[in-house]
């Protein structure tokens, strides 16, 4: 991110003439409350923001430097009594699961809350509240956040939002009358801003506010969607257009107010609770105001300025946001870190492993990273900081995306149980979705800070150009600027943070400095090249925000680590670790279906009657007898309508059939294949188990042959059977013993069977309750004394994990197509609505960063597709060889989907997180497949350690030739003349004769990066040999950079045809992949350099010690800035 800003300042032009003005029609704009000075005031006093003046390259410290300590004895003996009453509740009155299934919070959960005082938190005493700090209040956000999202949003909008104008902007008579309310009167309050046809757009709102004709009250008509608490609330800060006359013009114009509005007044009526993806027990509704009648003394913060209210309440209640999903992260990693100390895979704890390492290390550094934001802007608040908005927006975007990493992580270490309702992740994940959308949308707020920052700056070179048309009067401020660029420009005067922090993060602090010297060097240059057209700029603007995120993140983490290092804590060792690591790495940078949870009849007779659940099988048997590219385009077909249906056609015909297609006898398969395909018979695949998750050669299902050598009999049982409840006839694996017709040893091996449920002893529990795919009937299998016909072996004894493998290989391609159909109906959804929605009066399609999102999404999709269609192809054709790219594809197809679908979902806002758009039940059904068939995390060991392991037999070739050079000077002399070329720039692979023209450049970038990872793989091997297997976070990047080469070639071929055969698509194809290849190409060569770095070797060290850590607390080793537990 920070290197981005490198290549602005080498194409920065000359500067001749510059005007920033507060150009801010694509961001909310944060304006001092009441309470603060007037703006004139404040533009006299130096603004104290750390990141706004960074912006400028300059470092202001004092609300960074030190750690803020908000608390003295008193405050933290008056919240630490709180701790216990409050976690006491969530664990025996308050039941998430509850509220979830019923949408609701019970009476008896409400009253509670009531009781404790957690509806008027930050109340002053005086009013009836507990009178807590921002720094307190965070502290019972972490609480809530870690037990219950869904009603924290609950508590929240009532005092964060709901009543918060009241206190930030009530005159005395308001807070008298309503603070008690709200505090002990057992009253709800609301925040009612977002209208239908505004969204993100609040200064564009209809709802309308007349005068009456006394003067003494105004009218109020409109309508507000989405309201937290509408339904329930009796008192709701309402902002609507009023008519306003200009004192100096006389001239009339709408403005927005702010106004106190009681249910009581009359005319205000709420819809009823939306359907929405998560945070269910918390009620939104839309509210309807038809002729209200609020007295005038109900305006609030004065007539014309609710705009200004209105950004105020969500700027001042942001840090509860960070603060409240620390605690989520907190809860999500503990999860995480207690599976992988007692999970066993391959036989070893997964916390051994380097790739868990790696993810439990980063997910602990996001949360330390959220929890520090939240307490140094809270801090700040308390102890009397007018700047901290931008701090505040920053904490919401990157708490809120650190938040579903990390919950998205935990799910995948838990594997199938972390898919599972009982788990809870599920919920979490659910409810973690809106943070990212409401309260300012994480899109709106990048464009806000970057903005923002960019207005600070371009008033200091405004003050500059000022001072050269007259110098002599301003010699002071032109020296200290010249003298300041002049020593820059030779490596001197830069930024030192050094000063400010303990001894062990020095050299992290250099990194910090260098980061700021950079960015506002960019800064300046974006100015200059741009001038006034930098609000148009927004792919810029983007990576600006996202470069301005990640420097306050190494400050804020700097200034706290030093502060336990300095008070000598027991967690300053898992500090610093986190501190370097955090610093190292950015600076290098169908609804029935499921809501009844099964599939109707109707449905599934009209699935046998298309064919669909028979596609492979030949006619001759009773099959439709597709090829694999035709089935490619039935799943693509399926899975962009229902992906839990899709599912359930792929699971019989895609590994459930499919073991008796490839190694039934010709007798199995006309005995099964008829009933599989016109029998109405289901077919379920059943390997996995409860102990052994992605680890299939530990299963413990055990056949035993009889004495009559008639029958085996079996036993054990099989978890999370995609069909179980359904099918009549399992593929099934168990272990057999066999003995070795050389030694005699008798050892147990791997057996496939089919069985069939009528053979008695089979039994399947209740459908899984889980977070998508729900009719999709996914149970456990049992297996009790089961007799299996001899002749109901499948393949030969002893064979059943070849036999495993080859099915979940043969099918995975298919899961890509599912949802290449899936991201085309995400993409339509997005496009539809980019094109209709209006905000900031353009068109949605019109933004920089809308266009990027929608570019990069249709091409995750051009790829995924162009994967499925090349591996099913060259299937077809007869390859053998396609087990590596099939793991490529369900890697990448799987991962970009969820992509696509998660960015649809921010596209369409508030819509997206509504079930009504369809794209909740979408995200809830992708998520798994990142788990099943084949874990990503264990398919991109495979991809890697395959791979290296065919370089290492191509190595000892050689180095066998080497040893009878005589007999092999045709193999040598290639060979060299092959790496002598190389060695000079030339010789090296090339693709241009496979390409069109216009895709040279795109298939240079792809050959380059072939060339570097070969080299790549051998340097690996000639280090490491045998021990490679166990660098796990190199393999992992090893295996990213296969992907990314495998899929920049896929695309120039498809490309290339494309233009070859003169389709009406060739233009966009074109586009596709020459940005597909430059973004994968960058990738290759960040993630070789990672490979190679011994500065990343360390900190992956860092991240394994972190780990460690991690496991044997079973939780984050760490308390809060606070340290109140």
């Amino acid at each position: 991110m920070i290197r981005f800003g490198q290549l602005v300042v080498r194409n920065a032009q000359k500067v001749k003439g510059i005007e920033i003005r507060r150009c801010l029609s694509a961001a909310p704009q944060a304006k001092q409350a009441e309470a603060q000075p007037a703006q004139s005031d404040a533009e006299k006093r130096p603004n104290m923001s750390f990141l706004t003046n960074i912006f400028r390259g300059q470092v202001q410290p004092a609300q960074v430097f030190p750690y803020p300590e908000a608390l003295d004895a008193e405050q933290k003996e008056y919240i630490a009594a709180f701790v216990d009453p409050v976690t006491k509740f969530f664990e025996e009155v308050n039941d998430p699961v509850k509220n979830d299934v019923n949408a609701a919070i019970d009476e008896k959960t409400t009253e509670a809350l009531w009781e404790l005082g957690a509806f008027s938190l930050m109340v002053p005493p005086e009013y009836g509240g507990l009178g807590l700090n921002n720094t307190q209040y965070s502290r019972m956000c972490d609480i809530i956040g870690g037990q219950d999202l869904g009603l924290g949003i609950f508590i929240g909008a009532h005092q964060s939002i709901g009543f918060k104008g009241i206190m930030l902007y009530g005159d005395q008579r308001q807070k008298e009358k309503y603070l008690p309310m709200v505090s002990t009167g057992k009253t709800y309050a609301a925040f009612a801003l977002t209208e239908p046809s505004s969204g993100s757009d609040a200064g564009s709102i209809r709802c309308r506010a007349v005068k009456s004709a006394d003067g003494k009250h105004y009218i109020l008509n409109g309508s507000k969607i989405w309201i937290s608490n509408g339904g329930i609330a009796d008192i709701m800060t309402v902002f609507a257009q009023t008519e306003q006359e200009d004192p100096k013009t006389g001239q009339k114009k709408d403005k927005v107010t702010a106004f106190i509005v009681e249910r009581g007044f009359g005319g205000v009526s709420s819809g009823p609770p939306e359907n929405k993806m998560g945070i269910k027990c918390s009620n939104t509704a839309e509210v309807y105001f038809e002729d209200v009648k609020i007295p005038i003394e109900n305006v609030l913060g004065g007539e014309g300025n609710g705009f200004k209210v209105a950004m105020n309440i969500l700027n001042n209640g942001r840090f509860g946001m960070a603060a409240t999903l620390s605690g989520t992260m907190r809860a999500c990693i503990q999860k995480a870190a207690e599976h992988a100390t007692n999970r066993v895979q391959f036989g070893r704890k997964i916390e051994t492993y380097g790739g868990i390492q790696e993810k439990l290390a980063r997910m602990a550094m996001h949360h330390y990273v959220t929890q520090s934001m939240a307490y140094m802007i809270s801090g700040n608040m308390d102890t009397g900081s007018l700047d901290y908005h931008l701090e505040a927006a920053i904490s919401k975007v990157f708490a809120s995306e650190s938040a579903w990493y990390v919950c998205d992580e935990a799910i995948q270490i838990l594997g199938g149980m972390g898919f599972m309702k009982d788990c809870g992740l599920e919920r979490v994940m659910r409810d973690l979705r809106i943070f990212r959308i409401f309260e300012g949308t994480n899109d709106i707020l990048r464009l806000f800070v970057a903005l923002t920052g960019i207005q600070y700056a371009g008033s200091h070179l405004k003050e500059l150009q000022r001072a050269f048309k007259n110098p002599a009067t301003n010699m002071g401020l032109i020296f200290k600027e010249g003298s300041r660029r002049a020593i820059r420009s030779i490596g001197y005067g830069g930024t030192d943070l050094s000063s400010y922090v303990a001894e062990p993060l020095k050299l992290s602090a250099k990194q910090c400095s260098e980061c700021i010297d950079l960015f506002g060097q960019t800064v300046e240059s974006l100015l200059i090249k741009y001038g006034k057209k930098i609000v148009d700029e927004q792919f810029l603007l983007n990576r600006l925000a996202d470069a301005a995120i990640d420097t306050y993140a190494m400050a804020v983490v700097l200034s706290r680590a030093t502060r336990t290092v300095r008070k000598d804590l027991p967690s300053a060792e898992h500090e610093i670790l986190m501190t370097k690591a955090w610093c190292h790495e950015e600076v290098n940078d169908a609804v029935r279906n499921d809501d009844t949870s099964n599939v109707d009849k109707r449905t599934i007779d009209s699935l046998w009657d298309l064919g669909l659940l028979s596609v492979y099988v030949p006619p001759e048997l009773g099959g439709l007898g597709l090829c694999n590219v035709q089935s490619v385009l039935m799943a693509e077909i399926s899975g962009s309508y229902d992906l839990a249906l899709s599912l359930l056609i792929g699971a019989h015909k895609s590994i459930g059939t499919k073991g008796i297609l490839l190694f039934g006898s010709e007798q199995q398969k006309r005995k099964y294949l008829p009933m599989l395909s016109s029998g109405k018979v289901f077919g379920a695949f059943a390997l996995t188990e409860p102990g052994t998750g992605s680890d299939a050669a530990s299963i413990k299902t055990k056949a035993v042959l009889s004495p009559c050598g008639e029958h085996y009999v079996l036993n054990g049982s099989k978890l999370w059977i995609s069909g179980g409840g359904l099918s009549d006839i399992f593929t099934t694996f168990a272990q057999v013993e066999v003995t070795d017709v050389r030694t005699g040893e008798k050892r147990n091996k791997m057996t496939a069977f089919i069985v069939e449920r009528s053979f008695g002893g089979v039994s399947t529990g209740p459908p899984e309750d889980k977070m998508g795919l729900k009719c999709s009937a996914t149970n456990e299998l049992f297996l009790d004394d089961v007799k299996v016909p001899v002749a109901n072996v499948l393949g030969d004894v002893g064979n059943g994990f070849k036999i495993a493998v080859n099915i979940l290989n043969s099918g995975r391609y298919g899961l890509g197509a599912m949802l290449s159909g899936t991201m085309k109906t995400c993409i339509e959804k997005t496009a539809n609505h980019v094109h209709d929605r209006v905000q900031f009066k353009r068109k949605l399609i019109e933004f920089e960063n809308v266009q990027e999102k929608l570019a990069l999404i249709a091409t995750h999709h051009y790829v995924a597709q162009s994967l499925t269609y090349m591996v099913s192809g060259n299937m077809d054709k007869g390859s053998v060889d396609f087990h590596l790219e099939a793991a490529v594809s369900k890697v990448f197809c799987t991962e970009a989907a969820w992509y696509v679908c998660d960015e649809a979902i921010q596209l369409l806002g508030g819509n997206g997180f509504m079930k009504s758009s369809g794209l909740e039940r979408f995200l809830r059904d992708i998520r798994v497949f990142r788990i099943f068939e084949g874990a990503n995390d264990v398919l991109r060991m495979f991809i890697a350690l395959t791979g290296i392991q065919q370089a290492g037999r191509d190595l000892r070739e050689l180095q066998r030739a080497l040893q009878t050079p005589l007999a092999n000077v045709g193999m040598i002399l290639a060979e060299g003349k092959k790496r002598i070329g190389q060695s000079v720039g030339a010789g090296g692979t090339d693709l241009s004769p496979f390409v069109a023209s216009e895709l040279q450049n795109a298939a240079k970038q792809c050959a380059e990066s072939i060339d570097a990872f070969s080299k790549t793989v051998e340097s690996l091997l000639r280090i490491h040999g045998k021990d490679i297997t166990e660098r796990q976070f190199q393999l992992a990047r090893v295996a990213d950079c296969a992907i990314d080469i495998y899929s920049m070639a896929t695309v120039l071929s498809r490309a290339t045809r494309a233009v070859d055969r003169r389709l009406p698509s060739a233009e966009q194809e074109l586009l596709m992949t020459q940005i597909w290849c430059r973004e994968a190409s960058d990738r290759v060569q960040q993630n070789l350099k990672r490979i190679h770095s011994n500065r990343f070797a360390v900190n992956y060290q860092r991240m394994a010690t972190l780990a460690k850590h991690i496991s044997t607390h079973r939780t984050i080793p760490f308390s809060n800035p606070i340290e109140i537990d």
